[in-house]
């Protein structure tokens, strides 16, 4: 743990504010306990129960690094050993072994700054218990999702074949299979139920963190949007643009620590959305990969999920610069400043000065992945067109067979 990060823990029992996004977002922290992530609160364990607690936790979390890193494993090896169409699945088992990995290591922080950022936000608020309901909602369709897949593939003969065969490093395959009904079969299944467990729940659960955080930032935004508005009705709102800037630099500040912390986040789920619908629409144009109707419903749920998913965080995500952008016009808007840049030299360089801040302050903000790429909306239409070309392409193929 870096000194940052044990610094805040350390402080986190100090912290006495309220937040309504961390109050909605109560069961996605619990659904990560579920695979052995959660919070560190950074205290001591003063009792015999809470250092059993603590290593029951830790022992748990470890039961899942194992089933993450060796289906990761055996998926490799099954490709290079027993069928080349396992290479398929590594890229995602990969993507969510990185997300666990990252989100053990900052679910602490990203908690504490979810917290800091209510504090930040000065205009009142309305209730959030439509935000609980949604979160819950989104919450209980994951379950409902995870268990459809996971009686999908209990239930066919050859995925579960295939499960076992990778489960096993290709021991048990068509030609040795073992009794229905024996403790080796019913022990391959668990295992394999418990990865698709993890496969089908983890990603979305990330993915609603990153909403809750985004969502909890534009509030911050549209709460200091709200105030430079304000601003320019009152009196000497020359020295008070002069202290709305301290703080505005101060608050963006902290967004662009927290969209730091985020950005190897937003990398590996941006990643895992985007090969998730390839994949899955690629099943859906190849007609044959079907052999029954749950599983044409699987790829196609699955489809709309990571778009739906990929198109609300883009959006939240987009949203923040474009508010800078806003709290710059309302600066080049206001009656003041209108006669400071015609009438005032002095002044008028003054507000020149403000206009360059607001516009380094809106790179800062900008959501990146690891500064790969921009999430702006402009990306939603390259999305599209790769899409679109890719489908194309694969029609091309499927043409020529």
């Amino acid at each position: 743990m870096d000194v940052k990060l044990k610094n805040n823990v350390q402080n986190y029992g100090n912290l006495r504010v309220f937040s309504k996004v961390v109050v909605a977002w109560k069961p996605v922290s619990f659904m990560f306990m579920l695979f052995g992530i959660y919070v560190n609160g950074g205290g001591n364990c003063k009792n015999k129960f809470d250092r059993f607690k603590m290593f029951f936790l830790k022992l748990y979390k470890l039961f899942w690094d194992v089933i993450l890193v060796y289906f990761l494993s055996a998926m490799i090896f099954s490709g290079f050993v027993e069928d080349k169409m396992f290479f398929i699945h590594v890229a995602d088992i990969l993507f969510v072994n990185l997300l666990r990995y990252l989100m053990s290591c900052k679910i602490t922080i990203l908690k504490i700054n979810m917290e800091k950022m209510d504090a930040f936000i000065t205009q009142p608020r309305g209730d959030n218990r439509t935000l609980s309901i949604l979160v819950k909602l989104f919450c209980m369709l994951t379950v409902i999702n995870t268990t459809f897949n996971i009686s999908r593939i209990v239930s066919q003969p050859k995925i579960v074949l295939n499960m076992q065969t990778i489960s096993t490093f290709g021991f048990f395959n068509q030609d040795n299979i073992p009794a229905q009904y024996s403790v080796t079969n019913i022990s391959l299944k668990l295992i394999s139920a418990s990865f698709n467990v993890i496969f089908f729940t983890f990603p979305p659960l990330v993915a609603v963190t990153l909403f809750l955080v985004f969502f909890q930032i534009n509030n911050l935004m549209k709460s200091y949007l709200k105030r430079l508005q304000n601003l320019f009705q009152e009196d000497h709102v020359q020295n008070k643009l002069v202290i709305f800037l301290v703080n505005l630099t101060k608050m963006v500040a902290f967004v662009k620590n927290v969209n730091d912390l985020l950005s190897p986040i937003t990398f590996v789920m941006t990643a895992f959305w985007t090969t998730g619908i390839f994949y899955n629409l690629s099943k859906l144009m190849y007609a044959n990969s079907f052999r029954d109707n749950s599983s044409f419903a699987s790829a196609s749920c699955n489809c709309f999920n990571y778009t739906t998913q990929f198109l609300i965080f883009v959006i939240l995500s987009s949203e923040i610069p474009i508010l800078i952008a806003e709290m710059k016009s309302v600066i080049i808007q206001g009656s003041v400043c209108q006669n400071s840049l015609f009438n005032d030299e002095r002044k008028s360089a003054s507000i020149n000065l403000i206009l360059q801040k607001m516009e380094s302050f809106r790179e800062d903000v900008t959501v990146t992945g690891l500064g790969v790429f921009k999430l702006e909306r402009r990306i939603i239409l390259a999305s599209l067109g790769a899409a679109i070309s890719y489908e194309l392409l694969l029609v091309q193929l499927m043409e020529r067979e």
